[in-house]
């Protein structure tokens, strides 16, 4: 509980503060001619730094407000940067997933991948592999599971032709094991589990790292949950 009000107070600290840098601009614009200042990246931040601390105080509305700012400054842009459209997409699609407008997340998502692969045209890359696996995450919250698992498998088979191993990588392992513990597939669980396990020790992660925890989760569901089937 300390922790969780600890966080809250230090989001509620960043809010104030660019709150308060938002007044000092708009100060700014009121006693200078606004075509002499070109401040649209600090403002484009501004925008984007209050959205994500909105939606960590789980404020949802007022995340999407300032996306929404944030995307029509972004969108201004005589030169665009379709990478940071394509982010600022992805976090009100995080807000739309976080209100469980799951169909909402996926279009902008969806929107955001297509700028993303234009931009940059290796379907290896970090942050493409993470905008799929949001996109997946849309469809298993919807319980369309064939479809996430599709998506999920085809981002851990590229995020292993990048040949890194990392946290990421053990992550889509979860996500995926937790899928198949749904649909009680004991074999391919059990499978997914010895690589993870095995990449949490190659990652020399500590024994009290909530990933460790959560290996160990799994490990115990798939003993107890009945009627596991071996495919």
């Amino acid at each position: 509980r300390r922790s969780s009000d600890l966080k809250d107070k230090k989001f509620t600290e960043a809010i104030n503060y660019y709150e308060k840098a938002l007044d000092l601009r708009n100060h700014n614009h009121d006693v200078n001619k606004p075509e002499e200042i070109n401040d649209k990246e600090e403002i484009t931040g501004i925008y984007s730094n209050l959205g994500r601390s909105y939606f960590q105080q789980k404020q949802p509305e007022q995340a999407m407000k300032f996306f929404q700012k944030a995307n029509r400054t972004l969108l201004s842009e005589a030169k665009r940067n379709e990478l940071l459209i394509a982010e600022n997409w992805i976090q009100m699609g995080n807000v739309r997933f976080q209100q469980k407008e799951y169909d909402d997340a996926r279009e902008l998502y969806n929107d955001a991948l297509k700028m993303q692969r234009k931009a940059l045209q290796d379907e290896t890359h970090e942050t493409i592999l993470q905008t799929c696996h949001d996109i997946a995450l849309t469809h298993l919250k919807e319980g369309h599971y064939e479809k996430g698992l599709e998506i999920m498998e085809d981002v851990l088979k590229n995020k292993k032709e990048g040949e890194q191993k990392d946290l990421y990588l053990v992550r889509i392992y979860f996500d995926i094991i937790a899928t198949y513990l749904k649909l009680k597939r004991g074999q391919k669980v059990k499978s997914h589990l010895r690589v993870s396990a095995q990449l949490l020790d190659d990652l020399k992660v500590p024994d009290n790292h909530p990933y460790r925890k959560k290996q160990m989760k799994y490990e115990a569901k798939l003993c107890k949950t009945p009627g596991m089937i071996s495919n």
